[in-house]
């Protein structure tokens, strides 16, 4: 990108393109522009900035049903998150992930070099928001347990879940942190 970038210039704009309707998370703002991410089906991110012109703003969502969380989420090519109803209580979620690191480079698999990570918890959602602790046998809130347990917060943004977690969640380089797309 130039220098000049973020602005209507030929030399600011991408090959890339979205179509009237698609969803975006909108994380800056500089003069007219917004700086957006676009998750596709396969849950691969772009980044860039739009025109503020060309977007519409949706209200922050503030509550939600455990029925908006429950499916097959996509991140990256290597972060998959199932959320499903829990069976002892409508208002609990059950939320289990898988997440690798290099699973997807052949000589890092060839030389058993792929590093795994998980997720675990049942939780009552606070509306669009869930945060929780690992703990060995039970979910915990966010703020106990070991200090290097593994921590989540989920947000739930359109049809989006926005997940953040504290690196502690697998082996080496493995995170949840990314925007995740319901799967088909």
């Amino acid at each position: 990108m130039q220098k000049s970038c973020p602005s209507a210039d030929a030399a600011c704009r991408d090959k890339a393109y979205l179509v009237s309707g698609d969803q975006v998370i909108v994380s800056t703002a500089e003069a007219n522009f917004v700086c957006a991410d676009y998750v596709n089906s396969k849950g691969l991110t772009r980044a860039g900035w739009l025109p503020r012109s060309a977007i519409v703003m949706q209200p922050k969502p503030t509550s939600a049903r455990a029925d908006d969380w429950v499916g097959q989420w996509q991140g990256g090519p290597e972060q998959q998150i199932s959320i499903v109803k829990a069976a002892k209580s409508a208002s609990d979620i059950e939320i289990s992930g898988e997440a690798t690191f290099g699973a997807l480079d052949p000589a890092r698999v060839k030389r058993g070099a792929v590093n795994l990570g998980e997720v675990a918890a049942t939780v009552t959602p606070d509306g669009a928001s869930l945060d929780f602790t690992m703990g060995d046998r039970e979910t915990l809130p966010y703020e106990k347990g070991d200090d290097d347990a593994c921590r989540v917060r989920m947000r739930l943004v359109g049809a989006f879940l926005l997940v953040e977690d504290n690196r502690n969640c697998g082996g080496m380089n493995v995170s949840f942190s990314g925007i995740y797309r319901k799967r088909s």
